[in-house]
């Protein structure tokens, strides 16, 4: 081992001194030391890092001149723990870079933060959160998210499509999770209660299905025994201080006007899903929404009044104002000869437009002693609602006499003999108008069906369908006016400002105008025939023409149109539709009876839990912006 060492004694001379020696580094170094020290002084210790030696120097410049190496392994052969530190460093590093940026663009209050940073490595892709997650935010999103869940009808598996979709999305569980939740919250707030009924009616065989679905009809078969009921008083009390602080109902004026109204969904030709709810008129605005009507009793079984009693029990018990059908007050069947909840008329007075009938039925009378009047068999179950507070559907005068109508012009085409023909006139000009329409012949019979329409069907049969195809000229001319004079008294009907004494007037006119008398002989030439008879008059065109003023009038600060039932019969629909497909429950397996019903009033309180919070469907969202880099193309010089 040879140490080598040089030193300037002064600026004339340089000394140079070498030293030999065989065991180590230290050794040379130790007697290259001793050269240069006095003979009696004492060192110890390692010397070789204190000495000015040229090759160590020429070593230490030749190393800081070469940049420094790092050996990087590919992506593909690295752990998931070192690819996360790798992505950990580089964010830190960002968010570093960021901080000094941002200085230069924006004022310090301005506070701008890096809340988060997207990249991909050969197509792993990372997403990088910088700070702790908001709580607060997190939950409102998650509840949101479980509100258009609720509104769209999105099942979990959806859910779980979705979020394989958008991984931004929270996770099922974590959704499940906050169901749960504000299940339990609503539980201590408004109770499901599930009583035991006993199904003694079947559905009338003569009555159209509205749900067809074999998976449907199945479940909702296999719930029969079991009612859904929630209280009324708990979910007011639930709902008002809310209502309160959006304004929609004021404080220094207590009244709150209440809407009760119940539906019967036919399943199949089976069963019925019955559903009584209520709505707040005081919020006209939304209750043609089906969510602003609350459901608080819910069963797959019939409308029967024996069934009705015992689920109305908790309803009846809380409140004394309530509208129902006229079944629940114990009232005769509307083919009975007194058939009118309101006033005393017979079956054979239809025709004398002369008789004043209006409200004159009194409920007092009624809770005395329920055979007061001849119409009545049972005791009413909602004694304490006045007679005049139950208000005739809109929609189903609309339905009832349209159904009328049409029945009488088929009736009059198979008098005729032409119905052979006919049949495929009818579903020509159906088709014309945009409305699906066909008949068909019953097993083991003569008599032909045909197809049952929905409501605005009806309406564009109404307004649309020219009689002509099928009528004579001259006749259809006669009919197409009763039909168009009734469509002007359903718009009058449906319009809030319609003048109630105007619509009693012109309704006298149109049913006077139904009972046109034929004139002359049928076998002489000059014989005109009239239109129906005063047995043709149904109930629904009794109501129409008596007592839709009396209502009118009482009730002009709503309007009729605000007592329509159809977002109750579009409520009732889809929650069938969607609870009770067995494909939409735990795999396609059939659950126990009270489970769907649950699940739908479940499904309600999470409603009212969101209305209550002011939950929105929309989050704060980011500016998106996207920054492509171009190469840029060197300049073409042309010579």
């Amino acid at each position: 081992m040879i140490t080598k060492y040089k030193q300037s004694r002064n600026a004339e001379m340089k000394t140079s001194e070498q030293v030999f020696s065989k065991s180590s580094a230290t050794n040379a170094a130790d007697l290259l030391h001793k050269k240069f020290t006095e003979s009696n002084a004492k060192t110890s210790g390692i010397l070789l890092f204190g000495l000015q030696l040229n090759k160590l120097k020429e070593y230490r410049e030749t190393k800081s001149v070469k940049p420094h190496t790092k050996i990087l392994k590919p992506v593909n052969e690295m752990t998931t723990s070192g690819l996360t530190k790798r992505a950990t460093k580089i964010s830190s590093k960002v968010s570093e870079q960021f901080s000094e940026i941002a200085n230069n663009y924006y004022l310090s209050e301005d506070v701008p933060l890096l809340k988060s940073i997207e990249f991909s490595v050969k197509d792993k892709r990372y997403d990088i959160y910088y700070g702790k997650e908001n709580q607060v935010l997190k939950h409102k999103k998650e509840v949101a998210i479980v509100r258009a869940m609720n509104k769209s009808r999105i099942s979990r598996d959806g859910y779980r499509y979705l979020t394989a979709i958008e991984p931004n999305l929270p996770k099922e569980n974590a959704i499940s999770e906050q169901k749960v939740f504000i299940n339990n919250l609503m539980e201590q707030n408004v109770k499901i209660k599930i009583i035991n009924i006993e199904v003694t009616a079947a559905v009338d065989p003569d009555e159209v299905p509205h749900i067809m679905d074999e998976n449907i009809v199945e479940t909702v078969i296999n719930s029969v025994g079991k009612a859904g009921v929630r209280s009324i008083k708990e979910i007011l009390i639930f709902l008002i201080p809310s209502l309160v602080r959006k304004n929609i109902l004021n404080s220094s004026q207590p009244i709150i006007s209440i809407r009760i109204s119940g539906d019967g969904r036919n399943v199949s030709r089976k069963v019925k899903h019955v559903m009584i709810t209520f709505a707040i008129l005081n919020r006209k605005k939304v209750l043609f929404s089906p969510e602003y009507h609350y459901t608080l009793i819910l069963y797959p079984g019939s409308e029967e009044y024996n069934t009705l009693d015992i689920t109305t029990r908790l309803l009846r018990e809380e409140l004394w104002q309530l509208k129902n059908q006229g079944l629940t007050i114990g009232f005769n069947s509307p083919t009975s000869n007194y058939f009118c909840p309101w006033c005393l008329i017979k079956k054979n007075q239809h025709s004398d437009l002369d008789a004043n009938w209006t409200i004159s039925k009194n409920m007092n009378n009624l809770r005395n002693n329920y055979t007061f009047y001849s119409c009545h068999h049972k005791k009413p179950l909602f004694d304490m609602i006045e007679i005049e507070n139950y208000l005739v559907d809109e929609l189903h005068v609309m339905l009832r006499i349209t159904d009328r109508l049409w029945n009488l012009v088929i009736h009059e085409v198979i008098e005729s003999g032409f119905f052979d023909i006919a049949r495929e006139v009818i579903i020509k000009e159906m088709q014309r108008i945009g409305v699906r329409f066909q008949f068909w012949q019953e097993r083991d019979s003569n008599k032909w069906s045909y197809t049952s329409l929905m409501g605005q069907e009806k309406l564009k049969v109404l307004r649309n369908f020219n009689l002509k195809t099928i009528l004579e000229p001259t006749r259809a001319k006669v009919i197409r006016k009763l039909w168009d004079d009734f469509n002007d008294l359903y718009s009058a009907l449906k319009n809030e400002y319609t003048d109630p004494i105007e619509f009693q007037s012109a309704a006298k006119a149109w049913l006077n105008y139904f009972l046109t008398p034929s004139i002359g002989n049928p076998e002489d030439s000059d014989f005109i025939k009239g239109l129906y008879r005063p047995v043709d008059i149904t109930p629904y065109m009794h109501v129409l023409v008596w007592h839709i003023w009396e209502f009118m009038e009482k009730y002009n600060k709503w309007g009729i149109k605000s007592f329509s039932c159809s977002p109750v019969e579009k409520k009732n629909h889809m929650q069938v539709s969607f609870f009770f497909r067995k494909t939409m429950k735990d795999g396609g397996k059939l659950v126990n009876s009270k489970a769907a019903i649950v699940e739908i009033l479940e499904e309600e309180n999470r409603s009212l839990y969101e209305l209550s919070d002011n939950i929105s469907f929309i989050c704060d969202r980011p500016q998106k912006i996207r920054i492509i880099n171009k190469k840029i193309k060197p300049n073409r010089v042309q010579i």
